[in-house]
């Protein structure tokens, strides 16, 4: 199969400049051409471009939206800036968005094809490294995911005791009756309806708690996105349980009755709402209260959890998301960073905060009602 030639973008008003340059860039790819910066972000919201190249006079006219959507589109893409030759400069705003290369007036227009390419190269290069970036945040996420799973099964097995207890109870008195040589009553059928009512209902409990292990313990991406936060927070505090009930933290859960239906990865927001759980209640004195609770704008979901504990200093928060720092004796140093990798993928963020009167925390976890795509490796 033949490989998709990339697309260029060239925004550029100078009549002399659109008759020579466009011949030479369809060398190297497919081209487009607009004149301005607004004709060029309506193509970008329809047409993923590769490289772009744009006259700097031209950037003043709303460029810095123009290349936030390019890098939305295509995060690697390449940006080249056409300058005369006495505005050579370049704002530091632009720069910090990753111009790739500056092609200054009068034009060598025999050595842009090579350049183009040269571009494309580094492209290519970057969206390889983002592919591996994202694979080990991944399996750094999963690996964190089933290391969780060790901690919780103490809290599932006693959740499963219970209703397996009543279906080996109730199996027991189906048994006798069946068994029995005597005509079934219609006190034992009444008997037998309620014992296989309860056993039935007993099994759905042990198999929707089963059911949440093993979609936590999946790689994320396998069952796609969900809309149900009140059933993925459900299944974040079930992880936590028996952690609080072991260091007597009581875990306060507010305002979930109507929570909002928001797109979300249920497995790997799961385990950004257990990750500011468990740091809530290691943060917390013994008969303190931690808080989760739903906030809702016209435009966004925030899932909130507030500890008792002792907050952040200046130095905590400026190391908070660094990769292994940690406050804790026997912390990995993995939760926030976690958290905030889980936020990012889903266009969302974290944000931590300390409670006024200077005692607690507040770990602030941000989703958008409308997400544009579901990011993807690269």
């Amino acid at each position: 199969m033949k490989a998709e030639r990339p697309r260029l973008l060239l925004v550029e008003s100078d009549p002399e400049v659109l008759l020579v340059i466009p011949t030479f860039m369809r060398r190297v790819g497919e081209v487009h051409v607009c004149e301005d910066t607004y004709a060029a972000i309506e193509l970008l919201k329809k047409e993923t471009v590769q490289v772009l190249i744009i006259a700097n006079r031209l950037l003043a006219e709303d460029g810095e939206t123009l290349l936030q959507l390019l890098r939305h589109r295509q995060p690697c893409a390449q940006v080249m800036v056409l300058c005369e030759q006495h505005t050579s400069e370049v704002s530091t705003k632009v720069l910090a968005d990753g111009i790739a290369d500056i092609l200054v007036k009068p034009f060598d227009v025999a050595r842009l094809p090579p350049r183009l390419e040269r571009m494309l190269e580094v492209m290519r290069e970057q969206q390889r490294r983002a592919r591996v970036q994202y694979q080990l945040e991944t399996r750094m996420r999963h690996h964190d995911r089933v290391a969780l799973l060790g901690t919780i099964v103490a809290t599932v097995a006693h959740e499963v005791a219970n209703p397996l207890s009543v279906v080996f109870t109730n199996t027991s008195v189906i048994s006798d009756i069946v068994e029995s040589n005597a005509p079934i009553s219609s006190k034992d059928r009444e008997c037998l309806r309620e014992a296989t009512k309860d056993t039935f209902a007993s099994a759905s409990v042990i198999k929707a708690y089963l059911s949440r292990i093993l979609r936590f313990s999946q790689h994320d991406g396998q069952k796609g996105w969900e809309h149900d936060l009140k059933d993925t927070l459900s299944m974040s505090l079930l992880f936590v349980r028996a952690r609080a009930r072991d260091r007597g933290v009581n875990v306060n859960v507010e305002r979930l009755a109507n929570t909002p239906s928001v797109p979300h990865d249920a497995a790997a927001f799961a385990q950004a709402v257990v990750n500011a759980l468990t740091n809530a209640i290691d943060a917390t004195e013994e008969d303190g209260t931690v808080k989760l609770f739903v906030e809702e704008t016209e435009s966004e979901v925030a899932v909130v959890v507030e500890d008792e504990g002792p907050g952040l200093s200046a130095e905590q928060r400026q190391c908070l998301c660094d990769v292994f720092y940690t406050t804790k004796e026997t912390g990995t140093g993995l939760g926030t960073v976690i958290i905030r990798q889980v936020m990012r993928n889903h266009f969302g963020r974290a944000e931590w905060k300390n409670l006024k009167g200077g005692r607690g925390l507040a770990v602030r976890l941000v989703l958008p009602k409308v997400t544009s795509s579901i990011p993807s490796a690269s």
